[in-house]
């Protein structure tokens, strides 16, 4: 029905019930009937013919949902029987699946949160439950839910922005495959929030929900001595400011959560979380066509500690802590019979920070008091101590301007066509205040006592000091997406409907950052300088300080800004620097500037739904659409730093430094992105059968074959693999142990070991280098250690054969079911992650993605049992197979020496270290967890107190006290010469049965 429309409600003869005018979905709701049959509605509306349905009945639930239809006319009325729903030829191959809030009010919900049912639509999954789901294979980032039109999507990240109360939403719609053109900006798919108006009637609602430890038990024999408890109280208010002119809808909802995370081979915790969720909403009726609505949500966040596993204690994990307003302002109206738009205006503020759990708390790793105080990881088991290593806060704002129509057309070219159209622009900002503390690495050498002084103080372990510059740093990005549209569904008769569309998308993206350069080609350009002055006679060293002047260097290692080279952040480049300034007269820094990039894409989409037999009960579908992402902004930030250095020292037995730090094998890492950033796309096919078995009960069987293309990566730029074929016997003499064959690639070194050599009449130990199992890289530029850069260079595949089973609300009950079989293959989950930076690591790294899960099955349901006073039920249970995850080795490696000279001279060699990760066992991603079953129950009882209606509730996760251990990763201490996978897995255990009590009182 259209918005605007009168709507009386009646029964038998008699008179008028109620009346009511619809919101700005064409909703009209009637609130406290009885059950039975009988009831009649009466709809109208200006220029529209008047249209009166019969024979309504209301179920025991007192609710039941009528589609009603304005047609144009003037002085007639259109009577209709209440009938059944049957297969929708007209959404084509659309595939979506729709909580209502009384289905989301009947299934247990844990922490009352949307993002715990969006996983309920067949091929969804929240594995890591961050409230992100992954869709078909797509990465987390890659989902795109709006809450009455506007976005929820961080800008910076990618993942949701807020939470929605819960009290205030009508309904959820979860797209997971064949969207038509209207939806867009995502790769995975698409969610929507529609919420709740005030209308005439006054109601209300005041809910608590209550956990505790006390009725937990053990948690299934893990976590059983910890204490929690969970607070969660909320007040809904709805209703008229002016009768049949104006509403109100209050909803406010406060959260006092403690949850109990089980570590696994760690110390368990409890998680605190704090949170304010609020939906307020005025709606104006400005005539019969157009109405109005201001809305302003909000929800401040703190959650304390967050970034805690089986690696990282609870005191090294930070503080979580976000809030700000969105406002939005909506504008509908019904132009014609034919005819209906909306337009929306909205404008949000996010402030997000970071800051240390404990501040004090120093690291296990050495007991020197300036070093202590640094966040630590142990490169021998992974684990980590110390504080948290950065404080930050950030600010994220966005504008947003949407106009949608939809026009319907009656016949043309033999068909009827519901044409929908629009555009959509957003401007979204960002601005971070960071401040990085250094993080050290801590390796243990293997050590052999002085034979002539047993009593020395000898190094026990090397650690690696990565600092940053600037420790402070405040940048900014942002982003443009405009968006335009055009779908139309066309029905041919009854027996089949297509649907084309176009989308055309376009981002400008800007951030601050930095000159980009060619590491490669500078290289080349300082070979040939080198060898130039070589030819012309001159000394080696030298010739090195001129070929520097052809290198773009950071600029924090121009000599000039230190009194001696012995004060510079790295003394050798300084040196070399030096050289160039006295040879050349200048060098080239690294330039500060704006840079821009920017992507336009058009994404054609088609879509058919046939019924084979004309009978409305069976139809044939398929699609195949092109969906285009929004460029998040976190990838273009990065490029502003921190940049990392790595400062090398010795600790003795007793964990004190021993000898002098340096920082003569490194440079600075940089990171940078590409230029030619596109936004990335997916392809996606999908095939299917849908049949109606029984009176709202429908099956269907489909295909959905997805390729992901232009995913975000970062990789190094500045390490190329050394080739066993092309060391040389001047490379050699630098190994005293040889060089050994990792596939084609050589390993030479990275491994530092100290062996007693004898040096005149003493024995001592010396550092030697020796092959470590890991194919060794050479840097590109000496200028700088890593150079990571962004852009468009990951892949990846998903295909998903899909059963479902689906009841709407008939006869008291209603369900949904889903057995899905997927595979979904690539490189990596995500953009900033380690892989892609080892190029000798690249057929190891593609295989299946950490999200595949090839085997699980969904069921969601309710029912109103009339019996003893009537109650309701409902539930979930899902079994999923178990997630893949690697066997990991992770520490910092020393390069193979790059030769200054190019060969052209005398060997002079350079070499940093940089932190290399490899999988042992060949393959990432090549364990997997064991299968996991869930069971969620539900049980509420309702009772009469007067005008009020008291419900008591009872909850029930996990019902089946499943303790399953959840491994997302296994470090292991060897190297793959050394041996043996055995090591620190990074992993929870599940809690255990948890029961939640609840009482809620409507008015």
């Amino acid at each position: 029905m259209l918005p605007g429309a009168t709507v009386s409600l009646m029964r038998g003869a008699g008179d008028p019930l109620a009346s009511t005018i619809t919101d700005e979905r064409g909703r009209a709701v009637f609130e406290n009937l009885a059950a039975g049959g009988d009831y009649r509605v009466i709809a109208s509306m200006p220029g529209y013919a008047a249209v009166r349905l019969e024979q309504i009945s209301v179920p025991e639930t007192g609710r039941a949902e009528v589609a009603v239809g304005l047609a144009p006319g003037i002085g007639e009325q259109v009577t209709s029987r209440a009938g059944r729903t049957r297969v929708d030829l007209e959404r084509g191959a659309v595939r979506d699946t729709r909580v209502s809030s009384d289905l989301f009010a009947d299934l247990p919900i844990y922490g009352r949160e949307y993002q715990k049912v969006l996983d309920i639509a067949p091929g969804v999954q929240d594995t890591n439950d961050d409230g992100n789901p992954n869709v078909h294979g797509s990465r987390e980032r890659d989902f795109r839910l709006t809450v009455d039109g506007v976005s929820n999507v961080d800008p910076l990240t990618g993942k949701f922005l807020s939470y929605v109360n819960p009290d205030a939403i009508e309904e959820i719609e979860i797209v997971d495959a064949g969207a038509d053109a209207s939806f867009g900006g995502a790769v995975g798919g698409f969610g929507r929030i529609v919420t709740k108006s005030g209308s005439n009637e006054f109601e209300g609602s005041f809910s608590l929900f209550y956990q505790d430890s006390l009725f937990d038990g053990d948690g299934a024999g893990g976590a059983g001595s910890l204490e929690f408890r969970t607070f969660q109280p909320s007040l809904y208010l709805s209703g008229p400011l002016v009768r049949d002119r104006a509403w109100f809808l209050i909803a406010h909802e406060l959260v006092d959560k403690q949850t109990p995370i089980d570590v696994v081979a760690g110390r368990s915790f409890v998680q605190e979380v704090e949170a304010l969720r609020g939906l307020d909403k005025l709606t104006w009726q400005l005539g019969p066509h157009d109405r109005i609505s201001l809305q302003f949500a909000t929800d401040p966040l703190t959650i304390r500690p967050e970034g805690v596993d089986s690696l990282t204690p609870p005191e090294s994990g930070y503080v979580f802590e976000r809030g700000g307003p969105t406002v939005s302002l909506t504008w509908s109206r019904p132009t014609s019979p034919r005819f209906y738009w909306e337009a929306t205006a909205a404008w949000s503020d996010v402030e997000t920070s970071r800051r240390p759990f404990e501040a004090d708390v120093r690291n296990t790793c050495v007991n020197d008091q300036a070093l202590g105080q640094f966040s630590c990881i142990e490169a021998d088991s992974g684990r980590r101590s110390g504080p948290y290593f950065q404080d930050f806060r950030d600010d994220r704002k966005r504008r947003t301007l949407r106009w949608n129509g939809e026009l319907f057309v009656g016949s043309l070219f033999g068909a009827t066509h519901r044409v929908k159209f629009g555009a959509s622009f957003e401007h979204a900002r960002y601005r971070r205040r960071v401040e990085r503390d250094p993080v050290i690495t801590f390796s243990s050498i293997r050590t052999i006592g002085d034979i002539n002084d047993p009593n020395a103080r000898l190094p026990a372990a090397q650690i690696s000091i990565q600092r940053v510059y600037p420790e402070f740093a405040d940048d900014t990005a942002s982003g443009r997406y405009g968006a335009l549209y055009v779908s139309d569904s066309m029905s041919f008769g009854s027996r089949l409907a297509v649907t084309v569309g176009l989308r055309l998308s376009s981002e400008r993206l800007r951030s601050t950052g930095w000159e980009p350069f060619d590491p490669a080609a500078e290289r080349a350009a300082y070979e040939q300088a080198v060898a130039e002055c070589l030819a012309e006679g001159r000394n080696p060293n030298s010739c090195v300080g001129v070929g520097f002047a052809q290198l773009t260097v950071h600029p924090l290692d121009d000599p000039r800004l230190y009194p001696a080279c012995s004060a510079a952040i790295h003394p050798q480049l300084c040196e070399r620097l030096t050289t160039a300034l006295a040879f050349t007269g200048g060098i080239r820094t690294r330039q500060p500037g704006v840079f821009h990039t920017g992507d336009t894409n058009v994404a054609p989409r088609f879509s058919f739904a046939w019924d084979p037999w004309g009978r409305g009960r069976s139809k044939v579908f398929g699609s195949w659409g092109r969906y285009y992402g929004q460029t998040f902004l976190l990838p273009l930030v990065v490029e502003n730093g921190p940049d990392q250095t790595l400062q090398l020292q010795y600790i003795d037995r007793r964990g004190l430094p021993f000898g002098a730090s340096n920082n003569v094998l490194d440079a600075f890492s940089i990171r940078t992105v590409d230029r030619d950033l596109r936004a990335q796309h997916s392809d996606e096919w999908t095939l299917g059968v849908e049949h109606e078995i029984a009176p709202e009960t429908t099956v269907a069987v489909r295909w959905v074959e997805r390729r992901y293309r232009d995913q975000l990566q970062d990789i190094d730029l500045n390490h190329d693999p050394v080739l066993l074929e092309e060391v040389t016997d001047a490379d050699l003499a630098d190994f005293p142990f040889g060089c050994f064959a990792v596939g084609p690639f050589a390993d030479c070194s990275g491994f530092l070991a100290l062996v007693p050599v004898q040096i005149g009449p003493v024995i001592r130990n010396v550092p030697i280098e020796i092959p470590d199992g890991l194919a060794d890289l050479e840097v590109i530029t000496p200028a700088f250690n890593s150079i990571y850069l962004v852009g468009n260079f990951n892949s990846s595949r998903y295909r998903a054969y899909i059963l479902e089973l689906t009841r709407r609300f008939y006869r008291n009950w209603e369900f949904t079911a889903s057995y899905t079989w997927s595979e979904s293959f690539g490189q990596a989950e995500d953009f900033d992650q380690v892989l892609g930076d080892d190029r000798t690591n690249i057929a190891d790294e593609r295989g299946p993605l950490a999200t595949d899960q090839r085997h699980v099955v969904k069921l969601a349901g309710r029912v109103f049992v009339p019996r003893f006073g009537g109650f309701r039920l409902g539930g979930r249970l899902t079994y999923e197979s178990g997630l893949p995850f690697s066997v990991f080795f992770q520490r910092p490696v020393i390069d193979f020496p790059s030769d200054l000279t190019g060969g052209a001279g005398p060997r002079i060699p350079t070499r940093y270290a940089a932190l290399r990760t490899v999988f042992p066992t060949g393959q990432r991603n090549d364990r997997r967890n064991a299968h996991l079953w869930t069971l969620d129950l539900n049980a509420q009882k309702q009772f009469e107190l007067g005008r009020v209606r008291a419900t008591v509730q009872i909850d029930v996760f996990n019902a089946l006290n499943d303790d399953t251990q959840l491994v997302t990763s296994l470090f292991t201490p060897s190297s793959p010469v050394e041996g043996g996978f055995s090591g620190t897995p990074a992993a929870t255990r599940r809690f255990g049965r948890r029961w939640q009590l609840a009482v809620r009182l409507n008015f």
